[in-house]
C-alpha cells in the first residue's frame, strides 16, 4: 500500500497511459495526433484562469512539444502500465470490495477495523489483479502492435501543467488518465 508521509497539499497529479498505433516522429506529427489538422500557432484557452481580464492561452505547438519530449523518454513496459492501472481509484476500490467480501464483513465494519487487522498486502495483490484486468480490457479496444507510453502532469507545477493535466489534450487519442489526488 502506498502511504503518503508529511504535508499533504490540495494539489493533484495525473498519469496518462497513452496508446499509439505509431509513435510520432516529429512535433508536427504530435500536433496531428493531439489536435488534428490545425496550424501550429493555434492557441487554446486556459480554462482554469482566475483572471478573466487577462486570459491565458497555450499554443498547440508548445503542448505538442511537451508531449513529444515526454513520450521520447521511454516506451512503457506492461508491468509499468499495470502498476499505473493498479493505483487507480477504480482498481483500489474494487480490491477493497473483494477484500471485504472475503472477510465476510460489511463496509462500515471494515472502516472500523484496527490498522493491524487490515491486510494491505492482500489488498495490493487484489488491486494488481484488477490493474491487469483493466489493462487487458484497454488493449482489447486497440490494434495489435499498439505502443504505450506514460506521461505525468501536475497542477501544482503552474498553469501550463495544470492545463496539461486537466485540459483534455489527449481526448482525441486512446488513453487512460490515472488521477493521483
Amino acid at each position: 500500500m502506498k502511504i503518503r508521509h508529511g504535508f499533504v497539499s490540495n494539489s493533484s497529479s495525473s498519469s496518462f497511459v497513452l496508446a499509439f498505433e505509431f509513435l510520432p516522429k516529429t512535433v508536427g506529427d504530435m500536433i496531428k495526433v493531439l489536435f488534428g489538422d490545425v496550424p501550429e500557432d493555434t492557441q487554446i484557452p486556459y480554462e482554469y484562469n482566475s483572471n478573466e481580464d487577462n486570459p491565458l492561452f497555450f499554443s498547440v505547438k508548445k503542448i505538442a512539444e511537451t508531449v513529444f519530449a515526454d513520450i521520447k523518454k521511454a516506451e512503457a513496459k506492461e508491468e509499468e502500465i499495470v502498476e499505473e492501472f493498479s493505483s487507480s481509484h477504480t482498481a483500489t476500490s474494487k480490491a477493497k470490495e473483494i477484500f471485504i467480501a472475503e472477510k465476510g464483513i460489511d463496509k462500515e465494519d471494515y472502516y472500523r477495523l484496527p490498522y493491524e487487522e487490515k491486510d494491505y498486502n492482500r489488498e495490493d495483490v487484489l488491486a494488481k489483479e484488477e490493474g491487469k484486468k483493466m489493462f487487458q480490457e484497454f488493449k482489447k479496444r486497440l490494434r495489435p502492435g499498439t505502443r504505450f507510453t506514460i506521461v505525468n502532469y501536475s497542477d501544482n507545477d503552474g498553469p501550463f501543467n495544470c492545463h496539461m493535466e486537466h485540459g483534455g489534450i489527449f481526448d482525441r487519442m486512446p488513453h487512460v488518465q490515472v488521477s493521483h489526488h
